[in-house]
């Protein structure tokens, strides 16, 4: 059974799923349930918002498997095409500038080429009928109601109406008594959802979770913590509230 979470937030309704990942979707089983995990049962407009975003996800996630597949075939037929072009410019036409003009033909017809196999077996009769199948569990998907997602909806409203320099200080010492408490045992598929998704929000949040992150800190390198997330999040390239929430599982799972 695959999850995914519909997390209601003011600042815009936050939605995870397997499919978000273009990179797995191509390991889904089609015979496999799907099931939303949210606080409480969701309206037909926020349904039908949920299920556009996942469509969406599951045509791009299925035409990045097709590519794959594809890749050689695309490379040897473009390949193929530039050698042509080449040969028949350099041989048939006369012209000025010796190379250059072959090599801009060639680049240009190769290009072509892979880009009208790529479309082509984007709507390949394989590549339809994944979508088909993924996009048909999806519509017939139950919705559960999750007392953890609630506990995520609290916690990340009760950040965001904090000062964020009395934030940034109790983040920064890891001191997250100020905030509603946050169950994080057996949520870890959530939270990889969850920060695949922020991570590729924007560079805001991947700068301060890269391969060195650490919450083990000395005073000089809190403060500058500290006035990163400030200078961050008045600047608008962070939400304090969902990033507090990927630092603290993150805290959570060094400790």
């Amino acid at each position: 059974m695959k999850n995914g979470y519909y997390v209601q937030y003011h600042k815009g309704d936050i939605i995870l799923s397997p499919f978000q990942n273009p990179a797995e979707v191509a390991s889904i089983d089609e015979n496999e349930s799907f099931v939303w995990k949210t606080s409480s049962s969701l309206t037909s407009d926020q349904m039908a918002v949920a299920d556009k975003k996942i469509f969406n996800q599951i045509d791009n996630g299925v035409n990045y498997w097709i590519q794959n597949i594809r890749y050689i075939p695309h490379l040897l037929v473009s390949a193929g095409v530039f050698l042509v072009l080449y040969m028949f410019f350099s041989l048939v036409i006369r012209d000025p500038i010796p190379i250059i003009d072959e090599l801009v033909f060639s680049l240009i017809g190769a290009y072509f080429t892979w880009h009208r196999m790529s479309l082509k077996d984007n709507k390949s009769s394989a590549a339809e009928k994944k979508k088909l199948e993924l996009k048909q569990k999806v519509s017939e998907a139950s919705s559960v109601d999750e007392k953890f997602i609630e506990q995520v909806e609290t916690f990340i409203e009760a950040v965001s109406k904090e000062q964020i320099i009395d934030s940034a200080d109790w983040i920064s010492e890891n001191d997250f008594s100020h905030f509603p408490k946050l169950e994080t045992e057996n949520t870890q598929d959530f939270f990889i959802r969850f920060e695949y998704y922020l991570l590729h929000s924007g560079t805001g949040y991947s700068a301060f979770f890269d391969k060195k992150f650490s919450t083990a800190m000395d005073d000089k390198k809190r403060k500058i913590f500290a006035a990163r997330i400030v200078s961050s999040t008045n600047s608008g390239k962070i939400d304090p509230g969902l990033f507090t929430l990927l630092y603290f599982y993150r805290f959570s799972s060094q400790n």
